[in-house]
């Protein structure tokens, strides 16, 4: 015990006390301690510095005392006892010593501050360890080593936490204290809740005040309790601001993994999201293990610097562990609506063309969100949870890195005015992870530059992966060159050739407005393998007579295929046979009265023309060898063709078509015998000519 004795008068003195000095509390001997003399000083008094051991006499009022010292602003004790004074050579004995002596309290500590603090684990007892180093400011002037001393901690009536304050030194001014236990394991309702509100304050960077209450100290681990010491401890309040996190962003980054967005013309800026897999990077201040199962954010979407949408998302399932401060969610939502920003409707469609033509494209998050978890002390929610972070969507690169491959192709039949209507199947693999509904989508058709039609997806749903369409086409170029390059493009096709065709979108394609823009601009090329080879000119038949060298005239029949599946109508026709370089007819036949009719997938053999032939000299050497014998001619073939009562122009042409040479006199092998009397003559028309009798 230091301090001063003041007010002795103007005489130095001597003093010595007569037995020990008791210390009195109120009506409680609390115990006594030897004091040693004191040399009074004249007008200064004399310096009080004890050191000495302190008999307790009552221990339950020095535990009573012990306590009002550290709850009460200042406190008084009482000194009694008896001492004897020399002065001036005069001794005077059995003075009576009653001193009452204020001092100041320690007021249950009041300055608390949290230097530091870790949750690194769960406890093994359940929980959470907790590891604090606090500072302590003690405004009295009395000291008190404490030992460790068990604290609880409550959060607004809720028991906390159990700690322990290792080996606590009290001495007047600023004291370290390292304190350890663990956060206990909550069940009710209402503690719940009360944890859930302290860890969304101390992440939304706010102060939580929370209270100590002693429960008792003890030297240390290894030692009993002291028990005037262990009961002043026990019920000692404090208070503390424990003060919240310092400004940082939670969620590191987001990526997002398969997107879908659904648009309708009624949703075209408020479309409706939905994933399998939103992957968020967070970090936060606590290292013991959180698994996250709800969230729920209040988002705003921003795209090159502008505010562009909002969104909530509302009880979103989530699977992730966050341990060691640092963890990934995966987030699984449907329905989730995107709500764009009256009056930036144009920057949504700005960002929908990016999306469709970039390889990706970065925005910012920024919002609000709340997220469910369970943790070593129960399911808490936490709300409030402010971050900004970035994203980056995977992009469709104009769907230029996509390969489609042009599967069956069905033709369905014609309209007069309309044109014809193909379906066709479209396989295709989405690389990226963006998928999109837009409902019909309308792209117009190009061949060699020229339009020559268009096609409708009916309820166009592109997902990430193997995607396979069903696809209208209607051929009806309506220009003279479109009709050109159309026909080349049939013809092409029909041989079995691959053809490049190319699809525009324009501002019919979609009735979605925001996405009008989009598909405006996309432009598509690919190539389409030509029709499985299927011979469209199955065979000719063609006989002469001695009179053809006359008439100059033949009768002539083919064999033709109709590959797809709906019937051709033959219009119009116009034809060259050849066999090795020699011209074995010319037919330009006019079919409009008398159409031939090719039916579905079958070969069709047509009526017989008279023919006219070019007599050769060469030709008719080589007659007689291959009358009767199976050879190989040369058709050139333009045909116009109607098909559903639309016509079209193709050429089926075909270097190599199975063909017979047969003479009147075998009747025709297959030539109708009253078509082969069309090319007799009577004598008198004979005009004379070679001698070929011998021919025939």
């Amino acid at each position: 015990m230091s301090g001063s004795m003041a007010d002795t008068g103007p005489i130095d003195a001597d003093i010595e006390f007569e037995g020990p000095v008791q210390l009195w509390s109120g009506s409680s001997n609390l115990g006594q301690l030897p004091m040693q003399p004191l040399q009074v000083r004249a007008g200064t008094g004399a310096p009080l510095d004890v050191s000495s051991t302190f008999e307790i006499l009552d221990q339950p009022a020095f535990s009573s005392l012990a306590k009002t010292m550290l709850a009460a602003e200042s406190f008084t004790w009482t000194l009694r006892g008896t001492a004897s004074a020399r002065a001036l050579g005069i001794t005077l004995g059995g003075i009576k010593i009653v001193k009452d002596i204020s001092i100041k309290g320690m007021n249950n500590l009041p300055d608390v501050k949290v230097d530091s603090f870790d949750l690194p684990a769960n406890h093994p007892q359940g929980g959470i360890s907790i590891f604090v180093n606090a500072s302590v400011f003690n405004p009295s002037p009395v000291s008190m080593d404490a030992g460790d001393m068990s604290l609880d901690v409550y959060y607004s009536g809720v028991r906390l936490a159990e700690t322990v304050a290792r080996q606590v030194k009290l001495r007047q001014g600023i004291n370290h204290m390292t304190i350890e236990g663990r956060i206990l394991p909550q069940t009710s309702p209402e503690a719940l809740e009360k944890l859930s509100e302290m860890m969304g304050l101390y992440l939304a960077g706010k102060v939580s005040n929370f209270d100590i209450l002693g429960t008792g100290a003890r030297p240390d681990d290894h030692s009993p309790p002291i028990p005037w010491l262990d009961q002043a401890i026990k019920g000692v309040q404090m208070r503390f601001p424990f003060p919240g996190s310092e400004p940082r962003e939670f969620i590191e980054s987001v990526e997002i993994g398969h997107m879908h967005i659904d648009l309708t013309p009624e949703t075209a800026y408020n479309p409706v999201a939905r994933s399998e897999g939103v992957f968020a990077t967070l970090r936060i201040p606590w290292a013991f293990p959180i698994d996250v199962n709800r969230i729920s954010a209040e988002l705003v979407m921003v795209v090159d610097g502008v505010e562009i949408a909002e969104m909530q998302a509302k009880d979103i399932a989530t699977s992730g562990r966050i341990a060691g401060g640092t963890g990934q969610v995966i987030a699984t939502f449907q329905g989730v609506q995107v709500n764009v920003i009256p009056g930036r409707e144009g920057h949504f469609e700005r960002f929908i063309q990016d999306v469709l033509f970039s390889s990706s494209k970065s925005f910012a998050l920024r919002g609000v969100a709340s997220a469910t978890a369970l943790t070593g002390i129960g399911e808490v929610a936490v709300k409030g949870i402010k971050f900004g972070t970035s994203a980056t969507i995977q992009g469709l690169s104009g769907l230029q890195d996509i390969q489609f491959d042009i599967g069956r192709v069905t033709v369905l039949g014609g309209d007069p005015n309309k044109g014809i209507l193909v379906e066709t199947v479209v396989s295709m693999v989405n690389p990226t992870v963006m998928g999109v509904s837009m409902g019909d989508v309308r792209m117009d058709a190009y061949y060699d530059g020229h339009k020559i039609g268009f096609c409708v997806i009916p309820q166009m749903t592109l997902k990430p992966g193997p995607n396979t369409l069903t696809a209208q086409v209607v051929y009806n170029p309506e220009t003279r060159a479109g009709k050109r390059a159309g026909s080349r493009m049939l013809t092409a096709y029909a041989a079995g050739e691959s053809v490049t065709v190319g699809a525009a979108g324009s501002p019919d394609s979609t009735s979605i407005r925001s996405i009008q823009p989009a598909l405006s601009a996309m432009r598509i090329t690919t190539p389409v393998a030509g029709m499985a080879y299927a011979k469209l000119m199955r065979g000719a038949r063609v006989s002469f007579d001695f009179s053809t060298f006359f008439t100059r005239k033949v009768i002539a029949a083919f064999d033709a295929y109709n590959p797809i599946d709906v019937p051709v109508t033959i219009l119009r026709m116009r034809a060259t046979m050849q066999w090795q370089g020699y011209n074995l007819g010319k037919v330009d036949e006019d079919l409009t009265a008398d159409p031939m009719v090719l039916a579905p997938k079958a070969v069709t053999s047509s009526r017989t023309f008279r023919v006219k032939v070019k007599i050769q000299l060469g030709l008719i050497k080589m007659l007689k060898p291959i009358f009767k014998q199976n050879i190989q001619v040369s058709v050139q073939v333009s045909v116009l063709a109607s098909i559903g009562g639309y016509e079209v122009e193709m050429d089926c042409s075909d270097d190599s078509v199975p063909a017979k040479l047969t003479r009147h006199a075998e009747r025709g092998e297959g030539i109708p015998e009253k078509d082969l009397d069309l090319i007799h003559v009577k004598e008198d028309e004979r005009s004379g000519g070679p001698s070929l009798a011998g021919f025939f």
